[in-house]
């Protein structure tokens, strides 16, 4: 029925992931994020960032602070000191 926007939406959703997956690779090279697969990593980032912005428009500063921390979790960004 959508076939048309479906495939637009994802080969744009790719751009983006693609990107991502670089920065994850660079960001674990550098041993600042978690070792793992990066392309699933920044396909989960993804997913879980989209889903924020679909359904939080008006989160209090503490709840953002939790949807912060639950986005680096999922990048396996490592927290120093």
């Amino acid at each position: 029925m959508f076939d048309k926007q479906s495939k637009a939406v994802f080969a744009y959703s790719s751009e983006i992931v693609t990107a991502l997956t670089r920065l994850i690779e660079q960001g674990q090279a550098a041993g600042e994020l978690l070792p793992g697969d990066p392309e699933a990593t920044g396909w989960s980032y993804f997913s879980y960032v989209s889903g924020l912005g679909m359904i939080n428009h008006d989160a209090d500063d503490n709840l953002v602070r939790e949807f912060v921390d639950r986005g680096c979790r999922i990048i396996g960004l490592l927290r120093r000191g």
